[in-house]
């Protein structure tokens, strides 16, 4: 019993040792295709600013932020509702120090179209909008009713 107690020590110093010599300078995500993204950690934005949106009776806004790693951008989207008045749903006041260099289609996110619940897509565009859709496959919204997005956090390249 000794020598495993001894034996599970030494292997927690060496782990203890490997982890304090690992480089502290970058984080090393991966791009969908598996190609590593460096991310030298004094690269971290963050900040916040209003969210507006168009496609609404009275158009709702809210505070979002952001963190930025590199060209890697995590968005947090806060839930934005009310009365629709046309098919687009547009969100408005997107930072230039976020937006993509070309469109980035993010996956699905919650939305409300006509009362109802369902996923829906969002576009991020170079001009600070970001297109929501009422569906996977860029569905529009009613142009009555309620439609809405829920809070949700987005993960893009800039």
């Amino acid at each position: 019993m000794k020598r495993f107690v001894a034996a599970a020590k030494a292997a927690l110093i060496s782990v203890v040792l490997f982890l304090a010599s690992a480089p502290s300078f970058a984080v090393t995500k991966y791009f969908s295709d598996g190609s590593p993204i460096e991310v030298p950690a004094d690269t971290t934005v963050a900040d916040t600013f209003t969210m507006g949106t168009t496609g609404f009776v009275s158009n709702p806004s809210g505070t979002a932020r952001y963190q930025m790693y590199g060209r890697v951008v995590v968005l947090s989207i806060p839930t934005l509702s009310g009365t629709s008045n046309s098919t687009a749903f547009t969100l408005t006041g997107i930072p230039a120090a976020i937006r993509p260099d070309a469109p980035r289609n993010v996956g699905a996110v919650g939305v409300t179209n006509a009362g109802v619940g369902l996923f829906g897509t969002i576009t991020v565009n170079t001009d600070g909008t970001a297109t929501v859709s009422a569906g996977i496959v860029s569905t529009l919204f009613s142009a009555l009713l309620g439609k809405g997005i829920t809070s949700v956090d987005i993960v893009y390249l800039r």
